[in-house]
């Protein structure tokens, strides 16, 4: 009767591995989808911030520049902060709202902090910093 139970705890516990293992690799294929949050105000979905890291042209290769949440849209986010506290400080490439920058190769960057916000150019795109990503966004259904 104890042997019987070893095996089958011994069974269990085996179960329970390859599930974690199988969950732990679906958390990993999973890290860089964005989560949406409804922003019924705006009429809009927008992400949680992704791309933590990467160039603006790396981040270009994985999505199309129009998805990328543009400083119109975060100017108004920042507005909702209290009803969206995950949207009150963050730092983030941006489409580039001046064209003769955009063709130049220059990047656009929104930075917002509890008391202000900045819409800025770089001409350095090839920046990188942990905390730089974008949020991506589309029209709610």
């Amino acid at each position: 009767m104890i042997e019987k139970l070893k095996q089958q705890r011994e069974r269990l516990d085996n179960q329970i591995r390859q599930l974690e293992k199988k969950e732990k690799l679906r958390l990993e294929k999973n890290k860089d989808k964005p989560i949406y949050t409804k922003i019924l105000e705006l009429g809009i979905e927008i992400s949680q911030q992704i791309y933590n890291g990467k160039t603006y042209a790396e981040i270009l290769k994985l999505v199309k520049e129009e998805q990328i949440a543009n400083h119109e849209i975060l100017f108004k986010l920042r507005s909702l902060t209290k009803k969206y506290p995950q949207f009150k400080d963050f730092w983030v490439y941006i489409q580039n709202p001046d064209k003769i920058s955009k063709d130049n190769g220059h990047v656009a960057r929104f930075d917002a902090c509890s008391d202000w916000a900045s819409l800025s150019c770089d001409w350095l795109p090839d920046d990188v910093s942990p905390s730089l990503g974008v949020f991506l966004w589309r029209k709610l259904k």
